[in-house]
């Protein structure tokens, strides 16, 4: 298992760019002072940056955590802006699978821009909703926007969701 202590001697950390970089020289491929790595585009749209390391591929932000904290995560890393491939260091923090998957960017299809906000065509009015374990939980109807908006902000502090779930 890679420690934090071989990590270091291997790579240096910038937590300002998020960047790895080799140390030195190791291969053809690990150039001292070259960025470490590389961005991994997956069919879904999801992307990441991954590393190899004694011939095991690990993702960029957990190497990352190892680096800065001297240990393994004991959750998920979640990136607090949804970019994957940025990891500076307060972009990162350990969260629940549960924690991170709340932490997605707004649909496609979401036309009013803020999470759990629906226009109810039919009636007219903005219907709020929030997903808790897997249930839907009606807030209620609104003529405003910003009324549905605080409805949905008052359940995401109820039910314990991060500050930027859904942006």
């Amino acid at each position: 298992m890679l420690t934090a202590e071989e990590t270091r001697e291997l790579l240096n950390y910038d937590p300002e760019t998020g960047w790895l970089t080799w140390r030195f020289t190791r291969c053809s491929k690990a150039i001292g002072g070259e960025r470490a790595g590389c961005e991994v585009k997956k069919k879904n749209g999801y992307s990441n940056r991954q590393i190899r390391i004694h011939y095991k591929l690990y993702s960029e932000h957990v190497v990352i955590w190892l680096i800065v904290t001297g240990h393994w995560p004991t959750k998920e890393i979640d990136h607090k802006n949804h970019n994957a491939t940025d990891n500076r260091w307060e972009n990162l923090r350990e969260a629940t699978k549960i924690e991170n998957g709340r932490n997605q960017k707004l649909s496609s299809n979401n036309s009013t821009g803020i999470n759990g906000i629906i226009w109810d065509k039919r009636r007219s009015k903005f219907r709020a909703e929030i997903m808790v374990n897997h249930k839907h939980i009606y807030l209620g109807r609104f003529n405003t926007l910003e009324d549905a908006a605080a409805a949905r902000r008052e359940a995401d502090i109820k039910y314990g969701f991060h500050e930027n779930h859904g942006k």
